[in-house]
C-alpha cells in the first residue's frame, strides 16, 4: 500500500512538471531559463521528459530540425552571427537531441545524428564545451549509441581505455557520468569503482552537494570562460540517482 502511496505521488508530480513545461513552451522550444534564447540542449531534455511522461501534440523533429546541420552536426543556440561561439556545433548536444528524436522514432533524423557523432570520435573522440568534465559528454554519446543501433567495437575500445585511465573524479556530478559511462561501456570494475565514490560523496540527507562543472564560455573569446555549480543541488543530484539507477539495471 506504501508503495502505490508512492507511486501515485510521483505521477502526480511528473504530471505537474510536465504541464509547467508545455505551458511555458515558446515557438522556438525552450531555453535554460524563460528569459534565455532557446537552445537544443534545453529543448531536448524538455522533449525527452515530456515522451517519458507521454504527453502528445509536441514534434521533436520540428522543434530540433533548425538546430541540425546538414551534417548531422547539432548546434546549441541557432545562429554563429547573433550567439558567436554558442552557437557552433557541439557534440555534448547532439547525443541528447538524437535521444529526444529517439523517443519519437524520428528514423531519419537519428540515423543522420547517429553517423555525424561516430564521424566526430575519431578526432581524438568527443569534445567538451559547455562541461568541464569529458565524462558527461562520452556518458551522452554512448547512451544514444546504444540506444540506436549499438556502440561499435572500435568506440568501444577507445573509450574504454580512456575511462580504465582516467584519474579520480572531482566532483559527484563527473563520478555520475563516469558511472553512466562505465555501465555502457559494460567495464564492472570501473563501474563499481565509480558507484563506490558517489555513495561515499552522499550526504546524510540522501542528496550530493553542488558540482562546479556547468562553463559558460565567452561568446567570442575563447580564452574566457566562467565555471558555475548547481546551487540547489538539482542537477547533481538527479544525475547521481540516473546513474545508480542505470548501474542497477545493468
Amino acid at each position: 500500500d506504501r508503495a502505490a502511496e508512492y507511486t501515485e505521488t510521483a505521477q502526480t508530480t511528473l504530471q505537474h512538471a510536465a504541464d509547467a513545461l508545455v505551458a511555458i513552451e515558446r515557438p522556438e522550444g525552450w531555453g535554460y531559463n524563460r528569459n534565455t534564447a532557446c537552445d537544443a540542449d534545453s529543448t531536448s531534455w524538455v522533449l525527452r521528459f515530456l515522451a517519458l511522461t507521454r504527453v502528445e501534440g509536441i514534434s521533436s523533429a520540428d522543434l530540433l530540425a533548425p538546430y541540425i546541420a546538414p551534417t548531422g552536426r547539432v548546434r546549441t543556440f541557432k545562429s554563429v552571427r547573433q550567439f558567436g561561439r554558442w552557437g557552433m556545433e557541439h557534440d555534448e548536444v547532439a547525443p541528447v537531441a538524437g535521444l529526444a528524436l529517439l523517443a519519437q522514432h524520428r528514423d531519419e533524423l537519428v540515423s543522420r545524428l547517429r553517423g555525424a557523432i561516430l564521424n566526430a570520435w575519431p578526432a581524438s573522440g568527443w569534445k567538451q564545451f559547455w562541461w568541464r568534465c569529458r565524462a558527461y559528454v562520452c556518458a551522452q554519446s554512448l547512451e544514444f549509441l546504444s540506444n540506436s543501433g549499438g556502440i561499435p567495437a572500435n568506440v568501444l575500445d577507445g573509450e574504454r581505455t580512456w575511462l580504465i585511465n582516467l584519474p579520480p573524479p572531482l566532483t559527484a556530478f563527473e563520478t555520475a557520468q563516469s558511472l553512466s559511462a562505465a555501465v555502457h561501456l559494460q567495464v564492472p570494475v570501473e563501474a563499481e569503482r565509480f558507484l563506490e565514490r558517489l555513495l561515499d560523496l552522499q550526504c546524510v540527507d540522501g542528496g550530493w552537494q553542488p558540482s562546479w562543472d556547468l562553463l559558460v564560455p565567452h561568446q567570442s573569446d575563447p580564452l574566457l570562460i566562467e565555471v558555475y555549480s548547481d546551487d540547489k543541488r538539482l542537477l547533481t543530484t538527479a544525475a547521481a540517482v540516473v546513474a545508480m539507477v542505470s548501474w542497477c539495471e545493468y
